[in-house]
């Protein structure tokens, strides 16, 4: 009985450990998804960009992305928060982005995104409209591991400090120049999958 016991307990601490690891390699291998921590905002075509980057090896598939003009009211109980409106994007799904190692290279799957928000000059003027409470920009992105599969959730939030005028720098970068890269309308509008200057 007590070899039996040692061995139904040997079994079950086998059993914790193996799937303790397993649940472990699965968070190691999550998405490696990074928003910049600053907007940009290009005044000659009033767009705002926000720029999204695969630091991981691996690609990243099903990428959605949201974003809301958010009111904060009061704080700790008495804490709301709600969304004054949506905010449309150009393209609210990727349908799948490379592993860093793309960068430079033509004709890969590109690791950078940058998603482009329409009517961006009304939206931001709000953002200067904070008698009622703080207001931001509220940035949500979801993308999977394209081997496991495993998903990863951001949040990144931008206040009128974190708006910059100008335009990203191209490649695995999140700085920002004043003169933006830019490229005919068509190349943004109609490529399916270009790299939108990211």
């Amino acid at each position: 009985m007590e070899n039996e016991a040692l061995s139904l307990l040997s079994g079950f601490g086998a059993g914790v450990l193996a799937s303790g690891a397993f649940w472990y390699i699965l968070t190691r291998i999550q998405p490696k998804l990074t928003v910049a921590p600053r907007a940009a905002y290009d005044p000659l075509t009033k767009e705002l960009h926000i720029k999204v980057i695969n630091r991981g090896r691996k690609q990243v598939s099903e990428i959605r992305a949201n974003l809301r003009l958010v009111e904060r009211k009061g704080d700790g109980d008495e804490l709301s928060m709600h969304t004054l409106e949506p905010i449309t994007l150009y393209r609210d799904q990727v349908f799948g982005m490379g592993g860093k190692e793309n960068f430079g290279r033509a004709w890969q799957l590109y690791p950078a995104w940058i998603f482009r928000a329409q009517d961006s000059e009304r939206f931001i003027d709000k953002l200067e409209m904070t008698d009622s409470g703080e207001r931001r920009l509220v940035f949500t992105l979801i993308g999977r591991h394209a081997l496991t599969g495993t998903a990863k959730i951001i949040r990144t939030t931008f206040g009128l400090r974190n708006i910059e005028h100008g335009g990203y720098r191209t490649g695995n970068t999140f700085d920002i120049v004043s003169e933006p890269t830019r490229f005919p309308l068509s190349a943004i509008t109609d490529a399916d999958d270009s790299e939108e200057g990211a």
